[in-house]
């Protein structure tokens, strides 16, 4: 059998409905923030293996555009740093709190207590956001414009493309 069921606010708690519904949409804010950064991680752990094998293949290539190894490895290059924006580097020593790192922290802060966030968290948030903007607009940007000319240099020289992350 089944019975009806009713979720109350702990009546120690001095919240409000608008506090509540403000905590939620921040949370769902910081949600959706970690959806794009984890996208953005998959979208370079794509490409990745693929400039790897290039990089194979035209070791055993007779002859060789000129520039074309060393632009390969500075796409290579590039991607892991925008990754090491999002988060640390595997079997890596460095130091620093990534953007993953820092969504997490913030909504365990704004999620553990039924209130809206204070003006620090907010204000927190929102550099968050932007540094998280800022990444994933160089992410495009790299895929869109560097990956596309050295697929033209690739196609130019009949090697095999390398299939941008989505």
């Amino acid at each position: 059998a089944s019975a009806p069921l009713e979720v109350r606010l702990d009546p120690r708690s001095e919240a409000t409905r608008a506090d509540l519904v403000a905590q939620q949409k921040a949370l769902r804010g910081l949600w959706d923030a970690a959806v794009t950064a984890v996208r953005a991680i998959r979208r370079i752990d794509a490409v990745k293996p693929q400039l790897s094998a290039l990089r194979k293949r035209l070791g055993n290539l007779d002859e060789l555009p000129e520039g074309l190894f060393d632009t390969v490895a500075a796409i290579a290059a590039q991607l892991d740093s925008i990754r090491a924006e999002f988060v640390r580097p595997e079997n890596s020593d460095e130091v620093g709190v990534r953007l993953l790192d820092k969504i997490r922290s913030l909504s365990g802060s704004i999620g553990r207590a039924a209130y809206p966030p204070k003006a620090a968290q907010a204000e927190w948030a929102a550099t968050v956001m932007t540094d998280l903007g800022a990444a994933v607009s160089i992410l495009d940007e790299v895929l869109r414009t560097r990956l596309s000319a050295l697929n033209r240099q690739m196609n130019e020289a009949g090697v095999p493309r390398v299939i941008g992350g989505r």
